[in-house]
């Protein structure tokens, strides 16, 4: 009897999920973005734009995110799989990195000033 019990709230457990609003405070640590980021790229239409739900208060729909999430797990998985993305990636890499840390003094830069 247990068991369908379980199975009945299986059935339930998407739909909530899919009628969740996920709070603007709470949307760092679904995505594992900062706030600024989430807000550029929703501005860039590369994340689902919230909805409001108050005069001062925005959420955004719970299956959006998970459908974004999704995307990108397809985009790593087409990166790792050698697919179309991978030229992106390989572009992406031969961008200059910056130099982590504070910058050093050395001779050549002091030379340079003389």
């Amino acid at each position: 009897m247990s068991g369908q019990h379980h199975n009945a709230r299986d059935r339930i457990a998407p739909i909530q999920r899919r009628k969740k609003i996920i709070r603007a405070k709470e949307m760092p640590d679904e995505t594992g973005l900062a706030m600024r980021s989430i807000w550029e790229q929703v501005s860039e239409g590369t994340l689902p734009a919230p909805i409001q739900i108050g005069p001062r208060a925005v959420g955004w729909l719970a299956d959006e995110i998970e459908a974004w999430r999704e995307e990108k797990r397809r985009e790593r998985d087409l990166r790792l799989a050698g697919g179309v993305l991978r030229d992106d990636l390989k572009d992406a890499q031969a961008l200059p990195r910056r130099q982590r840390g504070r910058p050093r003094k050395d001779d050549t830069s002091i030379d340079a000033f003389k």
